[in-house]
């Protein structure tokens, strides 16, 4: 598709005809290869490394790569489109996806303040606070509860209640 990649003695310049011509270096370099590269499930770059209070950053056309206090994480596919969606409520990224939670086909990706759990099945759905605590404290996925079957709600008429289907 006209993409090509040029390697020089730190990093490379990756090109694609749709996402233009971005940098590539250090730690993010490495766990984008790891990823699968173009190949993966992050696809192209459309930016260049940036920096925000999350820590060094690089975008791609399905999702992040972030390196930070907590490592070098990715977040890709609808786990991430849904931390876009619940950021402020959420905080950093804290781990890599798992896809080995055992139910459904499942993924989780944990969060400074939560997690977001997505299944086939399901959907992609937040998880935060009490109810997050709850979760765990009953067995998490693996409860009577199973997955989250919609987002947290919090208005629901009771002030200050919140509930999440399952």
């Amino acid at each position: 598709e006209g993409a090509c990649v040029q390697a020089y003695e730190n990093g490379v310049i990756i090109y694609s005809p749709k996402t233009g011509a971005w940098e590539q270096y250090g730690d993010i370099r490495n766990k984008f290869v790891a990823a699968g590269s173009v190949d993966g499930s992050l696809g192209f770059p459309v930016s260049g490394i940036a920096s925000s209070s999350y820590g060094n950053y690089q975008e791609f056309e399905n999702g992040i790569i972030i390196a930070n206090s907590n490592g070098i994480i990715f977040s890709y596919g609808s786990i991430y489109e849904k931390y876009l969606e619940k950021k402020d409520k959420l905080g950093q990224l804290v781990a890599d996806i798992n896809t080995n939670i055992g139910i459904y086909g499942a993924s989780v990706q944990a969060f400074e303040s939560g997690v977001i759990i997505s299944s086939p099945k399901t959907g992609t759905w937040e998880q935060y606070g009490a109810i997050r605590q709850k979760f765990i404290e009953i067995g998490s996925v693996n409860s009577v509860l199973g997955l989250p079957f919609g987002p947290i709600n919090c208005s629901i008429g009771f002030e200050g209640a919140c509930v999440q289907a399952y």
